[in-house]
């Protein structure tokens, strides 16, 4: 069974896609079987960084939205009191409207609607794709541009992976920004890299990140050194405290 590890930052721009490119493709050049996960589905570019090919898209992945039928609604209001996301509002005297950018696509509305006004309509919400560069091989979730269900695109991101992962040895997995769908992606990782840079917003998603991983099965990577001598020293010392050990990767202009 291959070994998941999941290299995250819990921001944006520690270098956590530097980290894992560069771990999986020395890895695959090593002769380690490996599979290069990119789970950034807002910013998918772990392809780019290593030169290969654009990905093939090889599964769409679709999100409910409801679509009321004015002809059958009663304009009774129970499917805006039960939304949860609070997409739908009702007009009085006139309509139900459905504020799109805001919808989780539960179902509830349809569920609940007693003059079954409420259709069931499939929208686009993001991809997989497949690539390959060299020795190594890259699995890609891409969230379609102005989408907001990343958790689903997420999640098929991992059904496709239980397939891709078979032969494989190694599987290196790029994480989002955040904790929220890092959590997620932890639960089903054997090991962890932490990157962070020298910044108090970096150390505190750091921090945010040690309520759920096992620092006993952490290694750390301290990018940009040499930028904020302070700030460096604060990274090492929460290091040091969970018992973490770690890298440096010195900051350079080039």
């Amino acid at each position: 069974m291959a070994i998941k590890v999941l290299v995250t930052g819990g921001k944006g721009g520690t270098g956590k896609t530097f980290v894992a490119t560069n771990l999986a493709y020395l890895a695959a050049r090593k002769g380690i079987a490996t599979l290069l996960v990119d789970a950034d589905v807002e910013n998918p570019n772990t392809w780019i960084s290593l030169g290969a090919s654009k990905p093939r898209r090889i599964a769409t992945v679709y999100s409910y939205r409801p679509s009321i039928d004015e002809s059958r609604c009663s304009l009774c209001g129970k499917c805006v009191e039960v939304c949860p996301a609070h997409a739908l509002a009702l007009i009085p005297g006139k309509r139900v409207l459905l504020i799109d950018t805001l919808c989780e696509g539960c179902m509830l509305c349809m569920y609940v609607c007693p003059q079954r006004a409420v259709n069931q309509l499939m929208s686009e919400v993001g991809w997989i794709s497949v690539t390959r560069h060299g020795p190594l091989d890259v699995l890609v979730g891409e969230l379609r541009p102005g989408e907001r269900h990343e958790d689903l695109v997420v999640e098929k991101l991992l059904e496709y992976l239980a397939n891709a992962e078979q032969g494989k040895e190694l599987i290196v997995i790029d994480s989002p920004a955040g904790t929220r769908l890092v959590y997620k992606l932890a639960k089903r990782s054997d090991r962890y890299v932490c990157v962070v840079e020298p910044t108090p917003l970096s150390l505190n998603g750091m921090k945010r990140l040690m309520r759920f991983i096992d620092p006993r099965k952490t290694v750390g990577v301290v990018n940009k050194v040499g930028m904020a001598p302070e700030m460096e020293r604060a990274i090492r010392t929460l290091f040091q405290e969970l018992s973490i050990p770690w890298i440096e990767i010195p900051f350079s202009q080039r």
